[in-house]
């Protein structure tokens, strides 16, 4: 990737700081189609002369979805739940819909249980990811150092209340502000016990 984004920069004559490109990458994903249009817009910014630096790249590039999102998982792992607040309405303010967030947030919390679940029958990480093709080993283990900060009624609290919390957005029992839903659940995600979850 660093190769084809270095090659895309001298094909339109212009310089760029070495840190621009990671913090390119950490903002937009490893999406090429996604790294590329976001680099050309901010190449086209700079002046005659002007280096593309990270801060430029700050300025002008959001995070995508995609990092958002997983920023907001290992927040909520972290238990900093300030972090994922402040995540989570940045996300909301730039127009993503409620519904998708609610889904993220499930598809990690099944992950936790799926990999939880394989580490007990795999003698290592690298095994895991073999019987979870769509994962590699990095984020297993990843997957396995949020896992410690889980306890098994942890889980089962959280996927209640994911589920309390998506109907209501969805219009059930009358219905409730999905911002206000996704809130209070993050809040209720990130003020878990101490512990680790038992294999």
């Amino acid at each position: 990737v660093d190769l084809l984004l270095g090659s895309f920069c001298r094909k339109q004559k212009r310089k760029v700081d070495g840190r621009a490109i990671s913090v390119l990458k950490e903002r937009v994903g490893l999406s090429l189609r996604g790294l590329l249009s976001h680099l050309e817009r901010c190449l086209l910014s700079l002046k005659e002369g002007e280096s593309l630096t990270a801060a430029r790249v700050e300025e002008l590039v959001p995070f995508s979805a995609e990092v958002a999102m997983w920023k907001l998982t290992r927040a909520i792992s972290q238990r900093n739940h300030k972090e994922a607040l402040s995540i989570l309405d940045n996300q909301l303010d730039r127009g993503e819909p409620a519904g998708p967030i609610f889904s993220y947030i499930n598809s990690y919390l099944v992950s936790l249980v799926q990999v939880g679940g394989l580490m007990k029958e795999h003698r290592s990480a690298a095994e895991v990811a073999r019987a979870i093709p769509r994962k590699t080993e990095f984020q297993i283990k990843k997957t396995l150092e949020d896992l410690r900060t889980w306890r098994s009624q942890d889980l089962t609290d959280a996927f209640d209340a994911l589920a309390r919390a998506d109907y209501k957005s969805k219009g059930g029992e009358g219905g409730a502000d999905p911002k206000l839903l996704l809130q209070m659940l993050i809040l209720k995600l990130c003020s878990r016990k101490q512990g680790r979850t038992r294999r």
